[in-house]
């Protein structure tokens, strides 16, 4: 495994959810509203499984399978009316059914462990005193995934250093479920390669002020830019990018849409076909110039 994968959870259905009394709209855009004043403090609002009867609970899991004695961190991406009124409890059950740890998390990121005698595990998320909140997703990833507490956007360092002035800038294309970021020790395609990869399913996101500030501190350094997009979305933001660093003296392409679906798979597991591809498409003309570097 070339990469570190985070798991975005959604709150899909109102399937195991209070709902007396309260007030549930599921927004497309997979963001979630509740209300009810009259909850008691302590009760569950909502809970996710990695594991489920589906012919009790007409449901399915939710949670990724987590390995046993290995590190984990979880985020929660939500915003409480009045604030800090919400928590997450874990529990981690037996086959038997029965709960052998428990572990709450009250800031909105902690790390925690997976019990060795766990065999399947929930995440509830608990009324602390809040009237209405607006839920947008849980993140659950490897602790040595970097954490994403204040930002949807995860910016690599610099891999496959070399004395060349020239950078490559890979946006990645946004997955539902997942986000995944390479590992130091993976091979990579090009020289100078920082990787952009957005937590969410949508294209402004690569547009951030924290990103834009980012990336041009990255570029300072650099006479020729190349930024590489692997779908729609992160094709808005390599041809973003291309545009605003005009006025740095660079020179800038953008990969069109048709070329990047030869790049989205192999940027993690398959470097050959995708160096082929890059001597294959090195010429100017299959790529479209936005700029020039001054000489």
């Amino acid at each position: 495994m070339i990469g570190y994968t985070a798991n975005i959870i959604y709150w899909k259905a109102a399937a195991s959810t209070y709902l007396y009394g309260s007030k549930v709209i599921f927004h497309q855009n997979g963001e979630v509203d509740f209300e009810n004043k009259l909850m008691s403090p302590g009760k569950t609002v909502n809970t996710w499984y990695s594991q489920t009867n589906y012919q009790a609970k007409r449901f399915s899991p939710q949670l990724p399978i987590l390995k046993k004695g290995k590190k984990y961190r979880l985020l929660l991406r939500a915003r409480s009316f009045p604030e800090a009124t919400l928590y997450l409890r874990l529990d981690f059950y037996d086959r038997s059914d029965l709960v052998i740890k428990q572990i709450f998390i009250k800031e909105m990121e902690e790390a925690f462990e997976y019990p060795d005698g766990a065999y399947y595990y929930t995440i509830s998320l608990l009324n602390a005193g809040c009237v209405r909140l607006r839920f947008r997703y849980l993140v659950l990833a490897p602790v040595e995934f970097p954490s994403a507490r204040n930002t949807e956007i995860l910016i690599s360092r610099i891999y496959n250093v070399h004395a060349s002035n020239e950078l490559n800038i890979i946006f990645e294309e946004p997955s539902l479920n997942a986000c995944t970021v390479v590992r130091p020790e993976a091979s990579f395609p090009f020289k100078n390669c920082v990787f952009v990869q957005s937590m969410v399913l949508n294209k402004k996101a690569y547009m951030t002020e924290f990103a834009v500030k980012r990336i041009e501190k990255i570029c300072r350094d650099f006479k020729k830019i190349t930024t590489w997009g692997c779908g729609p979305l992160s094709n808005v933001g390599a041809e973003y990018y291309a545009k605003i660093l005009l006025g740095t003296s660079v020179y800038t392409s953008a990969v069109k849409s048709d070329l990047c679906k030869g790049i989205a798979a192999p940027l993690f597991s398959n470097s050959t076909d995708l160096h082929a591809f890059q001597q294959k498409n090195s010429d100017k003309s299959s790529l479209r110039n936005t700029s020039k570097v001054s000489e």
